[in-house]
């Protein structure tokens, strides 16, 4: 039988090496924004497709979700948007977060409650209590940025989010993105405890 004392340090050294590699997987995506003031975040992923990332901090023990996603839109008059889906890894019944610019240069960020795949998109309600929402326009990379405080189960260890962008919005209405490849695929399981994706 071996060594208790190498067998504990063993196990140690695994998880010491498995926190640092997932330390280094996120660590390549902006995990601090300066907005006014400093928001730094526990994680950070860069998503699969669509140039998108999204930083977090998960605290456990009341649920709380401070997200920072960041995501280029489709065209110039373009809209971001990330969200959760409670029902499971599919767009309907996504409960997102839309941010595009107004005419007049300002972001604004609302809650979109995604019944459809081609219906045209109001803000309204959703099963998610969201705080602190905002967003920003970044002129030198063309891309916005979402902060939003939401509220979940605590103790909860993973969530089905999906993002996406398009090309323009009508009367505050975000148009129905494009059916390309990438924008089939922008959907996943997030590990909220872990930081991955």
């Amino acid at each position: 039988m071996g060594n208790p004392l190498f067998l504990v340090l063993g196990v140690f050294v695994l998880l010491f090496s498995w926190d640092a590699a997932a330390q280094t997987l996120n660590s390549s995506c902006p995990v601090n924004f300066t907005v006014g003031e400093t928001k730094t975040y526990q994680f950070c992923n860069n998503l699969s497709v669509l140039g998108a990332t999204l930083s977090y901090t998960y605290v456990v023990e009341n649920g709380s979700l401070d997200i920072a996603f960041q995501a280029g839109p489709a065209a110039s008059g373009g809209w971001v948007g990330w969200g959760i889906n409670p029902q499971g890894l599919a767009m309907i019944g996504t409960q997102a977060l839309i941010a595009f610019r107004l005419s007049n240069g300002s972001t604004v960020v609302d809650t979109y409650n995604v019944v459809s795949k081609v219906a045209v998109l109001n803000p309204s309600n959703i099963s998610i209590p969201v705080t602190n929402k905002s967003a920003v326009y970044e002129s030198s990379s063309g891309k916005i940025t979402i902060f939003a405080s939401l509220v979940l189960t605590s103790n909860q260890t993973s969530v089905n989010q999906v993002w996406q962008v398009g090309s323009s919005v009508t009367n505050f209405s975000p148009d129905v993105h494009r059916f390309d490849d990438a924008n089939l695929k922008s959907l996943g399981t997030l590990y909220l405890q872990s930081g991955a994706s």
